[in-house]
């Protein structure tokens, strides 16, 4: 098995920059907003978000479902006592 080469450091891209109304690009024809920022470098991670949503609602319902009899009136009674306080 050969040894992995080193990947080349990423070079940042120039901004896109828009010359008139119609999303016309410097020197070139019009082009979508959505191909426009397809050509922008990545912003974030998206799959990332996704999987901390996902494993969050999933800790949610495993804490949940089991202890909801005892989370639920305690929830409640919570909320009630603020709006007594509050009142």
């Amino acid at each position: 098995m050969e040894p992995l080469k080193p990947m080349e450091p990423l070079k940042p891209m120039e901004p896109l920059k828009a010359d008139g109304a119609d999303g016309a690009l410097e020197g070139g024809p019009p082009v979508s907003r959505i191909r426009r920022l397809l050509a922008q470098p990545e912003r974030g991670d998206v799959p990332g978000w996704v999987m901390i949503a996902v494993m969050t609602a999933a800790l949610v319902l495993a804490i949940l479902v089991p202890f909801r009899n005892a989370i639920i009136p305690a929830m409640t009674a919570a909320v009630e006592d603020l709006f007594a306080q509050a009142g």
